[in-house]
């Protein structure tokens, strides 16, 4: 029995880097897999030097490969402002084991302040950040 807990406990570790995030590596998934309930969402946040956060006229995320727009309304800007959702566990099916580029364009008074590029990942559950900054401090 505790060779069965030593085994499991090892391959767990194995499976997550050292902050505990999943590796970028998509491994065989079965019927029998057990994922957690939670519903996850990648978030980036946009602020000004005065750390006020930053509300865009526009914003559009694109991914890379494809030109696919990724809509996911603006419903986290009314809860809390400067913030936005990159990519959610509902575009699951879009995202690549390795990971898939996502482009963030936002715009003030018709002009480009934010163009990032994140990377974003998924195992057999969940999507996870593999790249990407979590905020942006624009002039």
């Amino acid at each position: 029995m505790k060779k069965l807990a030593f085994l499991l406990i090892l391959g767990l570790t194995l499976a997550c880097d050292e902050k505990g995030e999943p590796q970028v590596t998509c491994p065989e998934c079965t019927g029998d897999l057990f994922c957690t309930e939670e519903f996850r969402t990648i978030l980036f946040t946009v602020t000004a030097p005065s750390g006020e956060p930053v509300v865009l006229d526009e914003f559009e995320k694109t991914i890379v490969a494809t030109g696919e727009i990724l809509d996911h309304g603006d419903w986290l800007g009314q809860l809390m402002p400067g913030s936005y959702v990159i990519a959610q566990d509902s575009d699951f099916d879009k995202v690549d084991c390795d990971g898939t580029a996502i482009r963030f364009e936002g715009y003030l008074d018709g002009q480009s302040v934010v163009d990032e590029i994140f990377v974003v990942g998924r195992d057999c559950c969940h999507i996870f950040l593999v790249e990407g900054p979590d905020s942006l401090t624009i002039p």
